[in-house]
């Protein structure tokens, strides 16, 4: 299967994910008035920034095939070829979704911002990024961003148990 196929197959996936857990929003979080209307901004904000992400993926898998202006392929996953198997997609999808379901289910254990960071250490090594240093660094200043949000926006994130004894 070529990478323009599967880049733009992804692509799609994404956007159809998250026009469905746009939809849920008003389901999921609970409460009314100013608050349900704060609570709502931030995934809805997340969401659209995935579906513009999904499209400028699209759009450069479709533009010029999987080379971009410097010739070099854009590479899912480092998949140094063009041809990619069934078996490898099927195999990166479902350590993906091992992945989220881990982080899903030690939110309640570790707390949203130490499993946060843990799960991106782990998936920037999972999509391929080789520099160790790099990872580290994406996954700190995105805790950092979350816990300023957490601490001067007042957004509630899921505490853990341990962060209910080490860092409140």
């Amino acid at each position: 299967m070529k990478m323009k196929t599967v880049n733009t197959a992804v692509g799609v996936v994404l956007i159809l994910l998250c026009a469905a857990f746009y939809a849920l929003i008003p389901t999921q979080i609970k409460g009314g008035g100013k608050l349900l209307a704060e609570s709502r901004m931030l995934p809805r904000i997340a969401l659209i920034l995935i579906v513009v992400l999904s499209l400028t993926m699209i759009y450069q898998s479709l533009r010029k095939g999987t080379t971009g202006s410097d010739g070099d392929s854009f590479k899912l996953f480092r998949v140094e070829s063009d041809q990619v198997s069934v078996r490898y997609i099927a195999l990166r999808l479902a350590a993906t979704f091992l992945l989220f379901a881990l982080y899903v289910f030690t939110l309640n254990v570790v707390g949203y911002i130490l499993a946060t960071f843990v799960f991106l250490v782990l998936f920037n090594q999972l999509l391929g990024e080789k520099r160790w240093w790099v990872t580290l660094l994406s996954s700190l200043i995105a805790t950092v961003v979350i816990c300023f949000f957490v601490k001067k926006v007042n957004v509630f994130v899921p505490q853990g148990l341990l962060e209910r004894y080490f860092l409140y």
